[in-house]
């Protein structure tokens, strides 16, 4: 939960009120916006559930993607918990990355088992002085994937 409360609190500038309720069986964090409320439930320091526009969410990685959504964080970590959200996938290496400081490029190889073909593809994040605002290019086999929203696209298109 630490991972979660430290994420809202950088990517939420403040505007949203917290209340904590602490019980004998869990302890709840209830974050107000203006236009929306978000409800953790915790036990043990662990995410149980998250409820959010009168649904209930239960998936650790569902519940990234939603507050990534909410937030308009968009980056490569985006990408990946979506890969991992992803049924009936292998991802064999998604560490696989590395920063080229010549060209400011971070470069991040994926390759993805689905009904025992495997999947590869390269993506690009051209890091820009404002991080959040950065560029993205999606290398899978001759075609090229520019922009983010693109890249999710052709990433449910493939899987």
């Amino acid at each position: 939960m630490n991972n979660l409360r430290t994420f809202i609190k950088k990517n939420a500038s403040d505007n949203y009120k917290l209340s904590i309720a602490y019980k004998d069986d869990c302890n709840l964090y209830k974050y107000v916006f203006d236009d929306y409320i978000l409800l953790f439930k915790e036990i043990n320091e662990e995410i149980i559930s998250m409820n959010y526009n009168k649904k209930t969410y239960t998936d650790f990685n569902e519940i990234q993607l939603i507050l990534f959504d909410l937030f308009n964080y968009k980056n490569i970590e985006y990408i990946d918990i979506y890969l991992q959200s992803k049924k009936n996938i292998i991802i064999e290496d998604i560490y696989n990355d590395y920063y080229d400081d010549i060209n400011k490029e971070f470069i991040c190889i994926r390759s993805i088992i689905k009904d025992e073909q495997i999947i590869k593809f390269k993506i690009i994040v051209y890091i820009n002085n404002d991080f959040n605002n950065n560029d993205f290019k999606l290398y899978y086999k001759h075609e090229t994937i520019i922009g983010f929203d693109s890249i999710i696209k052709k990433i449910d298109e493939l899987l």
